[in-house]
Parts: structure tokens; sequence; C-alpha cells
């Protein structure tokens, strides 16, 4: 038939009727092998009971319970499919699941009605690794015309899943449904999927599952699709892939549009390892992500832009975060070079306001801070090469201190009568740990001299209160002056 050879190793037959109805109930098991409207077989079998009516217009195959089908392996074009067994039965309504129309005893048109059960398989040519499948039972209808070579048919699908090893992710629930049409040189396939479950299998999820739907084809050595990504129940992600399948090479966009992250279900919920890590997340988000691959490569990237994006957390409460950055792989987290991003409030004990930072994610599961910088009171803070694992809170932290204006300070420390002349230069060592932030042995020197001035009656009455000495101090703190100053800390 075409060019596909049909080769019977076994056969049984019980003819019964004239020549000119015959029906014959077959046993047989047949091998099949070679290309039939742009599909090649090699090591096809089929074996089982069917009945098959002969007439002078047709010949029709019709199953008694299931024919068994095995392959050791399918191609179309590039893609080599290595199915295992599996069975075909009749359609729905009991059709032939083979019919062929004769015209002057020559057959002109095949017609298919049958339902093809699930099968194990492995898939060669989609990535650089082979995947392992669940093709989904297959429920079809189909004419390919002999003579003008034309392919038409339906089919639903129901049961389809893979196992992404590599990535650490299971496809399961593939639904949907299909139609075929074209020439052998030139089929194309269209096909809508329903619903697909996608669950991270770590032992720790990373995710929560994951639903895509969309559209898609194969046509002209081209596959593609367009559909949407739902997260968790939550945000959507538009999808769209394009595959050539004589190349081997494709590449797929993914677009996240302001997702608010305050709306339900939570940012938390959809990844649950920063649970217990992040409260109370609020902003919006935009993900623009890119994938390309061929026969030994593959690239992804992503750009990413927050807007008004805070959080609570066990070091520091943030909020006002504000920027865009470039990711440049997406498998290992590894940003573009140094990325920058506003901050408009941290307060990790000591309210700090429009912050910018500096960091990169160098691909080894951690945040490289390369500089983060506050103004404060007239001066600056300063953090440092800094390094923060994913899993989980930094250990310490240096922070510089430069020019601190000791007046603006004294402005922002709720006593009344205090203030202050000079500036502070130094560094803070900061320790994280459960029972909060610990300073280890901070040290501050003012060395261009100044003055701190603490003039309160109710301070100098209870001083004066005190003793002779008290009352001297009370004196000095009314206008004491230094031409250096040093301050340590710990605790």
């Amino acid at each position: 038939v075409d060019a596909l050879d049909i080769v019977v190793e076994d056969f049984g037959a019980r003819l019964k009727g004239p020549l000119s109805a015959l029906s014959i109930r077959l046993s047989i098991d047949t091998l099949i092998s070679g290309v039939l409207a742009g599909v090649e077989v090699n090591g096809g079998r089929v074996a089982g009971d069917a009945r098959l009516n002969m007439d002078a217009s047709s010949v029709r195959l019709v199953a008694d319970g299931c024919m068994e089908l095995a392959a050791a392996g399918i191609r179309i074009g590039d893609i080599a499919v290595h199915p295992g067994p599996t069975t075909l039965c009749a359609g729905p309504d009991g059709a032939p699941i083979i019919e062929a129309e004769r015209a002057d005893g020559v057959v002109t048109v095949l017609r298919m009605d049958a339902a093809l059960q699930s099968v194990e398989a492995t898939i060669e040519g989609i990535g650089t690794v082979p995947l392992d499948v669940t093709l989904p039972r297959i429920e079809s209808a189909g004419t390919y015309d002999l003579q003008t070579v034309e392919w038409t048919g339906t089919g639903a699908f129901v049961g389809g899943g893979a196992n992404f090893a590599e990535s650490g992710f299971v496809v399961s629930g593939v639904d949907g449904s299909l139609q075929v049409d074209g020439k052998a040189t030139g089929m194309g396939v269209a096909f809508t999927l329903d619903t697909v479950d996608i669950v991270d299998i770590h032992q720790h999820a990373r995710v929560a599952p994951m639903m895509l739907r969309g559209q898609g084809g194969i046509a002209n050595d081209a596959a593609t699709f367009d559909g949407t990504l739902t997260l968790g129940g939550g945000p959507r992600v538009k999808m769209i892939a394009r595959h050539n399948l004589t190349a081997g090479i494709g590449n797929l966009t993914a677009t996240l549009a302001h997702w608010n992250l305050a709306a339900s279900p939570g940012v938390t919920k959809l990844f649950p390892p920063l649970t217990g890590q992040v409260v109370d997340v609020i902003g919006d988000l935009d993900i623009a992500a890119n994938a390309a691959w061929g026969p030994d490569q593959l690239t992804t990237s992503a750009t990413i832009a927050l807007a008004g994006v805070g959080f609570g957390s066990e070091p520091a409460e943030v909020a006002g975060i504000e920027g865009t950055f470039t990711l440049s792989d997406l498998v290992n987290l590894k940003t573009d070079g140094v990325q920058m991003l506003k901050i408009g409030f941290l307060d990790p004990g000591l309210p700090l306001l429009n912050g910018t930072v500096r960091f990169s994610l160098p691909g080894d599961q951690t945040v490289q801070l390369d500089e983060a910088y506050w103004p404060l009171t007239g001066g600056v803070l300063r953090i440092r090469d800094f390094s923060v694992p994913f899993d989980g809170a930094p250990t310490k932290v240096v922070a510089e201190v430069e020019g601190l204006d000791l007046a603006e300070l004294a402005k922002h420390i709720d006593i009344d009568g205090l203030s202050a002349e000079g500036r502070l230069t130094g560094r803070i060592p900061v320790r994280f740990t459960p029972e909060g932030l610990v300073i280890d042995d901070a040290r501050l020197r003012a060395t261009e001299g100044g003055a701190i001035r603490y003039q309160s009656s109710i301070a100098v009455e209870t001083l004066e209160a005190s003793g002779q000495g008290a009352e001297i101090l009370a004196q000095a703190l009314e206008d004491f002056r230094f031409r250096v100053l040093e301050i340590s800390m710990n605790g």
C-alpha cells in the first residue's frame, strides 16, 4: 500500500458466503514496514482476530475484540518514537477499523475508525535527551485517498504524560482533540489541549502544580503551539512555541503580564520554598522569558520588571522595590552581569529610605550583592561583597558608614533637647541569629571635631539631685565639645 510493505506471517481464515459478498473470519499476525503518508514504520506488527467483509465496492476489517500492535520505531521527520505494545479497538460506534473502497478491483480510499489504547514510549528528536512519555488513548476517524494522496481525520486523546527527569517535572492528564488533513508530502496536524497537568516531583516542591491549555499543530516541517500556563490557580503565562522538525531547532517565549503579588493564592502558596522566608508580599511583576534549542544546545533568558514590590522577612521589612533585571540562564539562575534595583524602604532595625542595590546571580544558587547604598542622615550607609544563599538567610554582613551627620541623627532620635555636630565614619558588623540581629564590635569615629548638646531641665534636675559629680556631668552635656569621638557597640 503506497510505500508500505505488509507481510503476513501467520494467517487463518474461515470463509462464508458467495465471492461477490464474501465474509472471512481472520486470525492474523502481520509485519509492517515502510512509509505511508510521510510516516515511516520500522518493525511494525499487527496481530489479532477480525472479520474481513468483501464485496465489489469495498473491503471492511471489523475487529473481534482488540488488535495487538507493536513497532520498533515510528518516524515523522526528525522525530523518532519507540513505542511499547498496545491495542487497537473498534471505535465507539462499532464501525470497521479499516474500510477500503475499491473501483475496478483497485483500492482508492481507506477509511479508519478506531481507538488506540494508551502506550509507554520513548521519543527522540525533541530536546537534547530522549523523553519517556505515556502516549494518550486516542479515538480517531480518518480517510486516506490513494488517488489524490490526501489525508483527513479527527480524533480525541486522553491520559497522556511525560517524565522530564532532568528538570524534575512530570506531565500528566494530557487531554484534547486533533485534526489531520493535507497530502503525504505536506500533511498538517492541528490539536487542542484541553488540560495538561504539570507537577514538580522534587522532594521539596519548588513550584505549585500547573495547568497548560492551548492550540498547536504540525505543518510544512514546523510544529507550533500557542497556549496559556496557569500557575497554581493563580497567574497565567502566555506561551508561544515553534519547532523546525527538519533542522531540530526551536524557540519558546513566555510572558507574564502585571501579576499582582498580593492576589490569591499568594506567592508562598505558588512557590513553597518561600514559606517561612517571606510574608505579606505585595507589588506587581512582569516577566518575559525566552528559550531556544537545537540538537546539542539549550539557551534561556528572561527580563523581569518589579513595581512597588515589598515583603516582610526575618532579617528586615522591605518595600518599594522598583526596576528591571535580566537573567541569562534560567536553568542555573544566572544574571547577565551586574543588575540594579531601587529599594524605597528597608527596615533591618533602622529605617533606610531610597536605596540602590547592585547585585548578580552567579549561577551557584546564591545572590551576590556587589553594593547596596542608602543615604542616611546626610551621609551614606553602604554594604559591599555580600552573598545570600537561595535556601536561607545570610549569616553576617558588614555595614559601612561614611559621613553620618550627627546633627541629622540627633533629629531622628526621639529625645527632647538633644542636638549634635560632626560626622561619623566606621563599620558595623551584624550577625543574623534566630533571636534577631546581633552587633559585633561596631566602631564609629568622628575625627574632625564636633559637639553633643543635651539641654533638658528635667535631666539636669535629676542629675543634680544625684550629687556633685552628676551635676558636673549635667553641665558638660549642655555643651560637650570634642576633637575626636569614638563609639563602640556590641549586642
